[in-house]
């Protein structure tokens, strides 16, 4: 029962990281400190392995490593969205640039022309 509200809070905490702004430093802070808070975790659970199975069994998991397979999978579907999300930025911002470039171009051989034509 632990576990799967531990769960779905992670699951509704990555996606409300996406529904709110992207480009501020608070979510590039967030990801900072969840990954320094990750690694002191995975050290202990690689040195006590068996902390990993009581603390499964504390939020209603059978076994530690099927709580650290929950664990990755919610961090795999953070970082795979977070890498959609960030390509579909890329590729807008590129577009931008593509029509400016486009714009600028075109003003250039339009009075190029005039000059010719003068």
């Amino acid at each position: 029962m632990i576990i799967q509200i531990i769960l779905i809070v992670s699951i509704l905490i990555v996606g409300l990281n996406f529904i709110g702004s992207r480009k501020s430093n608070r979510t590039k802070a967030l990801k900072k400190i969840f990954l320094v808070a990750t690694i002191p975790i995975a050290i202990l659970f690689i040195i006590f392995p068996n902390l990993s199975t009581k603390l499964a069994n504390t939020v209603g998991v059978g076994r530690g490593a099927d709580l650290l397979i929950y664990g990755v999978t919610i961090i795999i579907i953070f970082q795979a969205f977070d890498q959609y999300v960030n390509t579909a930025q890329e590729q807008r911002r590129t577009s931008l640039l593509v029509r400016k470039l486009a714009i600028i171009e075109a003003e250039q051989k339009k009075l190029a022309s005039k000059d010719t034509i003068n």
